[in-house]
């Protein structure tokens, strides 16, 4: 989550630099000290604000996606004799895809009501590990340009290209990590290329990969909170990545970076 929240001091501060560098443009230097210092603070209290209303946000989607991953972690015990390797028989691969199944349920009915009341989330999924040999993919759930979530065909880890980076993050960062992460703006590939940022998270047994869960926010959902932040006629936030280049930002295109950072 630190990369995001990183970008978020980057919002506040962006936004005081910018808010004074149009001011002083305008001639606005001829104001005495005492406005000068009360326009200030006005903008570091916007900006304060905002950081704060979007970190909150933030929070609250992670809350959702651990609650998930404890109803994951709690849901796996059944499996224990499979991911341990103490059952051998012919049936084992029909009990296993059951087993799965069966987990699989349990964590979309408890996610499919976590996120029911989780603001602005417009997907939430459990994509199963391919290489634990079940033909069960885990479950989908998107609402995007539907007013409700609506069930999707399953994502499938084996059709997943590790080396595309652009549209995959959302499943090889948090194996990178090794724990819940904050990923994007990238292109979703299973959203039609729409730019997103996700938070998901590996669920893990006894070593054994089962799966990533996770949760989507459009990014102009994201940005859309920035855009509304105004200071003064002029003033405005922008959000930077951690290399200073631009992520949102009214007059300049994505990927800029500004004279000042």
């Amino acid at each position: 989550m630190h990369s995001i929240r990183m970008k978020i001091t980057a919002v506040t501060i962006a936004a005081i630099l910018t808010s004074i560098f149009v001011l002083g443009g305008i001639g606005i230097l001829t104001i005495g000290m005492e406005s000068d210092q009360t326009s200030v603070e006005k903008m570091r209290l916007l900006t304060e604000n905002t950081g704060q209303q979007l970190d909150a946000y933030l929070g609250s989607v992670e809350q959702s996606v651990e609650m998930a991953v404890h109803k994951a972690d709690d849901s796996l015990k059944n499996l224990d004799m499979f991911l341990l390797g103490s059952v051998h028989t012919p049936e084992e691969p029909e009990k296993l895809d059951k087993g799965i199944a069966e987990h699989c349920a349990a964590v979309e009915h408890a996610f499919s009501s976590i996120a029911h009341h989780t603001n602005g989330v417009v997907t939430y999924y459990y994509c199963i590990n391919a290489d634990l040999g079940s033909t069960e993919h885990g479950f989908f759930w998107s609402k995007v340009g539907e007013e409700e979530f609506v069930e999707q065909p399953p994502l499938n880890s084996a059709e997943l290209d590790i080396n595309d980076t652009e549209h995959t993050l959302w499943y090889y960062q948090p194996l990178k990590a090794g724990r819940a992460v904050w990923v994007g703006p990238y292109k979703a590939h299973f959203l039609g290329d729409v730019m997103t940022v996700s938070y998901v998270a590996p669920i893990y047994r006894y070593g054994f990969l089962i799966g990533v869960l996770g949760m989507d926010i459009l990014f102009d959902t994201f940005t859309s909170k920035i855009s509304n932040t105004k200071i003064y006629d002029t003033g405005f936030a922008i959000l930077l990545d951690q290399e200073g280049k631009v992520l949102y930002h009214p007059m300049m295109e994505s990927g800029t970076i500004p004279e000042f950072v």
